[in-house]
């Protein structure tokens, strides 16, 4: 009879044990989608409050009534958001044919930034309206491509749209920063 007991004992130990191990697994991957999904917004707006530092120092540049094309300082101001910020790959302007007029870019992504021009030389307005993925804010759009995402700040004149800050993260240091932290 106790080795019957015994046995029972073992069957009931496992069985528990399988289903702790199962409900920790369903655990692990739910609380890494969740992450994978929440992650990059919360990046993306990190982002773009620092695109808005850039972004004001254009701004009043340009409510000043002189030309995107004329800007001065761009690589002074990028330059302290492009060090404190590694996760960045660049940060760039362009006017509304989508030319790029100033670009500081971080070399340690330097083959995403490689990436990032052979996919689009030009990121004209039809460009990054078609390719946003969500309107986050009023404020930006978030375009998103298979390396990349990019947040999009309008630049704006007293009297019209002039041109566009972009801001560019590789998609794989969102999803590296993910694994470590699970890891």
């Amino acid at each position: 009879m106790s080795s019957i007991k015994m046995i029972s004992r073992i069957k009931e130990v496992f069985s528990i044990l399988v289903v702790l191990t199962l409900s920790l697994v369903l655990l692990v991957y739910v609380g890494f989608g969740e992450a994978s999904r929440t992650f990059p917004k919360f990046q993306l707006n990190k982002i773009s409050s620092q695109g808005e530092i850039v972004k004001n120092s254009i701004d009043t540049f340009l409510q000043a009534g002189l030309p995107l094309n004329q800007l001065i300082g761009f690589n002074t101001s990028t330059q302290p958001i492009l060090s404190s910020d590694n996760t960045l790959a660049e940060i760039r302007v362009v006017d509304t044919q989508g030319h790029t007029l100033f670009v500081n870019a971080n070399a340690q992504h330097q083959a995403i930034l490689n990436s990032i021009k052979q996919e689009k030389d030009i990121y004209s307005q039809s460009y990054l309206e078609r390719s946003s993925i969500s309107k986050t804010s009023n404020n930006y759009l978030v375009v998103d491509t298979d390396a990349y995402y990019q947040v999009a700040l309008p630049l704006k004149n007293k009297f019209e749209a002039v041109g566009n800050l972009l801001i560019s993260i590789p998609k794989s240091v969102i999803q590296e920063t993910i694994n470590v932290k699970f890891l």
